[in-house]
């Protein structure tokens, strides 16, 4: 049994204990701890080594293991960025807020679109037939708070690590945590990393 230090650009840093001999069995412990490892590219520290075959070898000491989205042929950069222009588009200013909160969406990372991207279609599901005046300025009031949260909880965080878990924002809104709070809670688990560690995770940056 050795520790695993799963860097995710979705969830952040979380270590895992595992025994773990193929990169097969780790993903199937990972995914049974709510570690997502659809479409992600992976890769250990200890050989630098891109994990892709189920049957690829572990290291057998601790390592670190960074999961970032992966860019598949019918979806990258480039096709994120021209379903935003869409939207903005159609949309107008309220699109345009959204994906450009803190900076313009054009000099944006591959995962704070995506994240953005995915926000926007989580609030924008609604039926179209069946709303109010209220409804609708409670949903755009909703909206922009939740824009902010993410942002902040984004921002306070080194590695810019797409902490959009709606836990955190509910926890936010609710008044159970604040900002300093999660910061706090984010350098606690990020102090487990070496130095060594933390310059090879920036090198995915």
């Amino acid at each position: 049994m050795r520790k695993i230090k799963v860097f995710s650009t979705a969830t952040g840093l979380k270590i895992v204990e595992s025994s773990a001999i193929t990169w097969g069995e780790l993903k199937e412990q990972l995914s049974n701890e709510d570690i997502s490892v659809s479409n992600v590219k992976a890769v250990e520290n200890k050989t630098n080594t891109t994990l892709e075959l189920d049957d690829a070898k572990l290291p057998e000491s601790d390592f670190v293991l960074m999961l970032s989205p992966e860019k598949t042929k019918s979806g990258g950069y480039k096709e994120v960025r021209e379903t935003i222009q869409t939207i903005i588009s159609l949309n107008g200013e309220t699109a345009k807020n959204h994906f450009n909160q803190g900076k313009n969406y054009t000099i944006k990372s591959y995962s704070e679109l995506e994240s953005l991207l995915s926000l926007w279609y989580l609030l924008s599901e609604e039926d179209e037939d069946n709303y109010d005046d209220d409804y609708e300025e409670n949903k755009v009031y909703f909206h922009n708070c939740i824009d902010k949260i993410i942002y902040e909880i984004r921002n306070c965080s080194e590695y810019n690590s797409r902490p959009d878990s709606m836990e955190k924002a509910i926890e936010l809104i609710v008044g159970t945590k604040t900002i300093n709070d999660l910061c706090i809670d984010n350098q606690k688990i990020m102090s487990n990393l070496t130095s060594e560690e933390l310059n090879w995770l920036n090198r995915f940056k």
